[in-house]
């Protein structure tokens, strides 16, 4: 999944967790609601589990009222988790 926001910051890391699942973990700020709003259009899109968090708060990332309520202007935790292809 790419993240693409016009205005956000993000950096980027694959890791292995056991039992063949893969964990995307990236952290982003959304700079407005524009940002998270298209954030959420692609979450949806996309077949796997997205979390965002913040600190010990943890929303689903295809809700867009979850992922508003963290807060703008703010960096959270993204973890995108991906069954590999067979």
């Amino acid at each position: 999944m790419n993240i693409i926001l016009r205005s956000g910051e993000y950096s980027r890391q694959k890791t292995f967790k056991a039992g063949g699942i893969f964990m995307i973990v990236q952290d982003v700020v959304f700079n407005s609601v524009e940002d998270a709003q298209r954030f959420v259009s692609q979450a949806e899109r996309w077949p796997s589990d997205v979390d965002v968090s913040l600190g010990s708060s943890m929303v689903d990332g295809k809700s867009l009222l979850g992922v508003l309520s963290l807060g703008i202007h703010k960096k959270l935790h993204v973890t995108i988790h991906e069954k590999p292809e067979n």
